[in-house]
């Protein structure tokens, strides 16, 4: 970054505007400007998204899936392919957002220093560095759900509620790769911890998986083939 830059971060002479607002607002232009640079990240949202869910949603079908909603007991019934492609974004929103932010911060983490030194607040810094992930958070999170209305049409309200949960999840990613950024000082570990944080968030928890462990769901099997050996048996 060139002195220019920095000069307009050191603390101005007193004058009419707010030397903290004025330090906040170069702070989140750059911060923004950093999170937007990752080429690798944009590719991935553009393209592997749509694929993601092409793929999850052929592999899953269209077929009628039970399982047990332990917030409520109650055994509910879905398809099984719109809950794999929430499950779908939710997994690439892990990825993706965790993956730009980590990225970002260790690769400014030096140049974040010599703006404390040219005169920056930290806590003007941080809070601009905020600012620009949670904004980064819920606009690839809109277009996450955008992108599943082209293969699933749910209604305005239940795209509401996966739009606020792509939104939680995004930040929540965001924040775990803000955090990994100034922690961890290895690129793989950063990439491990985020990788392996979101497969144990999305697919430990995807009901696909969790209906063959429900014991309510197993009796129900168990009780529908007994009839249909009770059937077979009377008929020969």
């Amino acid at each position: 970054m060139s002195a220019a830059d920095l000069a307009r971060l050191a603390p101005p002479s007193p004058g009419p505007s707010s030397p903290a607002f004025r330090q906040f607002r170069a702070a989140w232009r750059f911060a923004v400007r950093n999170q937007t640079r990752n080429r690798l990240a944009g590719l991935l949202l553009a393209f592997f998204v749509p694929v993601w869910y092409l793929l999850m949603l052929a592999i899953a079908g269209h077929q009628r899936l039970g399982f047990r909603l332990y917030a409520t007991g109650q055994v509910l019934t879905v398809d099984a392919g719109h809950l794999t492609l929430i499950s779908a974004g939710l997994n690439s929103l892990t990825i993706i957002v965790g993956f730009a932010v980590f990225a970002a911060i260790c690769k400014t983490l030096a140049f974040g220093k010599r703006l404390v030194f040219a005169g920056c607040r930290q806590a003007t810094l941080i809070a601009a560095k905020t600012l620009a992930i949670a904004v980064l958070a819920a606009a690839v999170a809109c277009y996450t759900a955008g992108v599943l209305l082209a293969f699933w049409r749910p209604g305005l309200a239940g795209w509401l509620g996966v739009l606020g949960g792509f939104t939680v999840i995004a930040l929540t990613y965001g924040s775990l790769g803000l955090l990994l950024g100034v922690v961890v000082n290895n690129d793989v570990e950063g990439f491990f911890l985020i990788i392996m944080g979101g497969l144990m968030g999305t697919f430990l928890q995807n009901p696909l998986g969790a209906a063959h462990r429900s014991p309510a769901l197993g009796s129900a099997r168990w009780q529908r083939r007994s009839i249909r050996r009770g059937r077979r048996s009377a008929a020969s």
